[in-house]
């Protein structure tokens, strides 16, 4: 079998492996190197953004590809890989796990088309604030993810240390009010303390929504999915989509609360040479 591993044009942390004996038998995964999530780890992480498998590809040919793939890893200088696939896709998840990786979490996959900014729920408190975040916001929003998201695959990995998931979190928080995780985040006060936020991309994409403790049960997760429906809108897209794990009651709940509806199932492998 033939392998080709390269660097995409102009995106030098975006890798793509393809092995084969011609390009329709060939599996193929990009790469995406993870800058703080490996400065965290003090390991080079990386994400499988798609693992493409041809139907059509034999049982012995998939051993051997997958064989190779993993084989590629360390040559890159990849130590620690996460990729996610859907649930039904049973092949390749038998084939990664005889290579050695390991399956972290479940997560559920919601959309919803967005004709007019949801309901907030429960009329906001007079003592809360709603604004735009902004530069000098990263750290208050970063302390907020740390405490905030305890199921996530960082979590759950036995592998990863529970201070070091919450400090990637925090780099997380922080890296989305910088601009470099998501292009708004929305945020909520009360008097002088962040009560909860919500980051979005232009894709319609929720990547965090996060409530304080003391904060919750208020309705104000419900209010940061309106006020995400709100921007989504004012950017012209007219569908969001959010995940989170199945674990996870408290998200499932407000998400369907709120209009989502589930679309796919996905499980979170793990691969490390450490």
């Amino acid at each position: 079998m033939q392998v080709n591993a390269q660097t995409v044009s102009g995106q030098p942390n975006l890798k793509i492996i393809s092995i084969g004996t011609s390009p329709e038998c060939s599996i193929s995964l990009e790469l995406a190197v993870q800058a703080w999530d490996s400065q965290i780890l003090n390991r080079a992480v990386a994400q499988g953004n798609s693992l493409n498998v041809p139907d059509s590809l034999g049982a012995e040919e998939m051993r051997c590809a997958f064989a190779q793939l993993v084989n590629e890893f360390p040559k890159l200088g990849i130590e620690y890989l996460t990729i996610r696939l859907d649930e039904n896709r049973l092949r390749e998840a038998q084939e990664l796990q005889r290579y050695g990786f390991e399956r972290l979490d479940t997560i559920f996959e919601f959309n919803k088309k967005i004709t007019a900014p949801g309901a907030t729920g429960r009329p906001l408190q007079p003592e809360y604030v709603v604004r735009s975040a902004v530069a000098a916001d990263a750290s208050e929003v970063g302390q907020l993810a740390a405490q905030s998201f305890q199921f996530s695959r960082f979590h759950s990995d036995l592998k990863i240390a529970p201070h070091l998931a919450e400090k990637i979190h925090f780099e997380w928080g922080k890296n989305c009010c910088l601009g470099a995780a998501a292009d708004h985040v929305c945020l909520v006060f009360k008097k002088s303390h962040l009560a909860g936020f919500v980051s979005c991309k232009f894709s319609g994409w929720i990547g965090l929504v996060a409530v304080s403790p003391k904060d919750r049960g208020r309705g104000l997760g419900k209010l940061l999915l309106h006020l995400a429906d709100q921007w989504f809108l004012q950017q012209g897209c007219t569908e969001a989509f959010v995940q989170t794990q199945a674990n996870n009651f408290a998200a499932l709940d407000l998400y369907r609360a709120s209009g989502f509806q589930a679309r796919a199932t996905k499980s979170t492998w793990r691969w490390t040479s450490l």
